[in-house]
């Protein structure tokens, strides 16, 4: 019996991405930028469709954009490797290996996530969002590193299946909050005519 890990993907990639997976094998897939199908397939993201003369913050959005650019490409990177890595396990220890390499790389993600937010100047209106998220995505980093230390430990498969879905139980909210903040930041950026789209999940 494989480990069901498609919500433990989610929930670590969720912070910048829309995802979905089966039962035994976990996908990361971003949203289409601005794309009605997204939504329609079950894939939805908040887009920005906002035109106009950008307004004096704009900078900060655009920065923000690359940033959460750059976390999905290595979030993705991330679960193709361990997609690989789990389907050619074939014991326990393989699969705790696999999920503990991907967790690794997550928590460099969220190490270079919270530098980052920490490096960027956000505008008064959105100081509350952008504090928000990178807190979050501490919290993660920390939930993450628990996280591997516990499904270690775990000597059988229905034990470690019991700590990934603990793990996402408990950072479920974390999630919620993550996904809102993005939400906001969003908001402010099509307020500026900041021309970005940050491919927030929206709200269910």
């Amino acid at each position: 019996m494989r480990l069901i890990i498609a919500g433990l993907i989610c929930v670590l990639t969720a912070l910048t991405v829309a995802c979905g997976g089966s039962d035994d094998k976990a996908t990361n897939t971003p949203g289409a930028s601005g794309s009605a199908s997204a939504t329609a397939a079950g894939n939805p993201t908040a887009t920005s469709t906002t035109k106009g003369t950008p307004g004096p913050d704009s900078d900060y959005y655009t920065q923000l954009e690359s940033y959460f650019t750059d976390s999905r490409d290595r979030s993705n990177a991330a679960t193709t490797k361990l997609d690989d890595d789990l389907a050619a396990a074939t014991t326990l220890d393989e699969e705790k290996t696999a999920i503990n390499t991907f967790l690794d790389t997550m928590i460099g993600v969220f190490d270079d996530a919270v530098a980052t937010m920490n490096d960027l100047d956000p505008p008064p209106e959105a100081a509350s969002a952008h504090d928000s998220f990178r807190n979050d995505i501490s919290q993660a980093k920390g939930i993450s590193a628990g996280l591997q230390s516990d499904i270690s430990d775990a000597s059988t498969q229905d034990a470690a299946q019991a700590v990934v879905d603990d793990f996402n139980n408990r950072v479920a909210t974390l999630v919620n909050d993550a996904q809102g903040a993005c939400r906001d930041l969003q908001t402010l950026a099509d307020g500026q005519n900041a021309g970005v789209d940050l491919q927030c999940k929206v709200a269910e």
